[in-house]
């Protein structure tokens, strides 16, 4: 073999709307594909053929949010990468496919006078097909919608439990930070940046 070198990329289009006042859909279409890298194989005495270890799928995500029309709580629901099975050599397999329900609220919304707060929280129930399903808390407490502080909490992970951040935003632009410990991974620390016109 060569210097095993794998490596994976992804490239999709999407779209969504708005259907009604309360009522929402949006769909992905991807092309995936991941390389493990080449390989020579003995095809007939004294000779060697080259293997290109490769394999790629069209994958679909699609998902719709319900808006209940109480307060701002909202329902969500989600399928990620439903596609055909991918094959190497005889080895065949698909892509995670997981099902997700969540439901969110601003809790600031069942308190008078509090415009300049927010407290945003999250409920996630994940289904994946490879592992076991995973309930998920998040809240977001946000100031003048320039500060932000966030918790999280995966439960049924391996590896990962709390997650914290925080971010700032201002002038069409934001800054976010967070931390997640990560079992023997060690920690994970994500900074981005992003731009709105």
């Amino acid at each position: 073999t060569e210097v095993f070198e794998p490596s994976a990329y992804a490239l999709g289009i999407g779209y969504a709307s708005i259907l009604t006042d309360k009522f929402a859909v949006g769909g992905h279409v991807k092309y995936a594909g991941q390389q493990l890298g080449r390989s020579s194989v003995p095809v007939i005495e004294d000779s060697l053929k080259v293997k290109r270890n490769k394999a790629y799928a069209v994958a679909y995500d699609f998902g719709t949010i319900y808006r209940t029309g109480y307060k701002s709580l909202k329902f969500g629901m989600s399928v990620r990468n439903f596609s055909n099975e991918i094959k190497y050599e005889t080895e065949s397999f698909l892509l995670p496919l997981t099902f997700r329900i969540g439901i969110s609220m601003d809790l600031m919304d069942l308190v008078s006078n509090m415009d300049n707060h927010i407290l945003l929280t999250t409920i996630d129930a994940t289904h994946p097909r490879s592992y076991p399903e995973q309930l998920k808390f998040g809240m977001q407490y946000g100031f003048m919608n320039t500060f932000f502080a966030r918790i999280g909490y995966n439960g049924n992970s391996d590896q990962k439990s709390m997650t914290y951040g925080f971010g700032i935003k201002k002038f069409g632009a934001a800054i976010n930070y967070a931390y997640t410990p990560y079992g023997i991974f060690g920690d994970v620390q994500r900074f981005s940046i992003n731009f709105q016109l």
